[in-house]
């Protein structure tokens, strides 16, 4: 009985540890791609100070830095021109959509109403007459 007992205690605080272990290495894991990112970024930033650090001493040349990044604002600048000019036609299209729809309820309510008006009429009887030409409809009352 105490060697099933001692069993059970041993296996509940190994499941623990195992536990803590596992969410110990994926605490790792993303420690290790923070690591990589940051280890990538300052690369990334080095470069940019070798660069800087090389335009500012050495001859001026037609690949230097600051043509380069003056390049890339421009490219990016004349992106965001164009997004927003697209951004303001979608605009607009769904602005005429928005009307369109909204001159479409109003028919339809237009219409239900009319139909709703010639039920009246035919349940309280004729109170007029329904003339129907081309593309007119006119109800004289008596």
């Amino acid at each position: 009985m105490t060697y099933n007992a001692l069993n059970a205690t041993l296996t509940a605080e190994s499941a623990v540890l195992h536990s803590n272990v596992s969410e110990a290495e994926k605490t790792v894991k993303k420690l290790e791609t923070t690591w990589q990112e940051l280890q990538t970024e300052h690369d990334r930033i080095d470069n940019l100070l070798q660069k800087a650090t090389e335009e500012q001493h050495g001859p001026k040349g037609s690949n230097s830095l600051r043509d380069t990044l003056t390049s890339q604002i421009k490219d990016q600048e004349e992106l965001a021109k164009s997004l927003s000019e697209e951004n303001r036609i979608i605009n607009s299209e769904n602005g005429s959509g928005e009307k369109q729809h909204e001159m479409w309820e109003d028919l339809n309510t237009l219409l239900k109403v009319k139909i709703e008006c010639l039920c009246e009429a035919k349940q309280i009887g004729s109170g007029g007459t329904l003339l129907v030409q081309k593309g007119t409809e006119t109800f004289t009352l008596q």
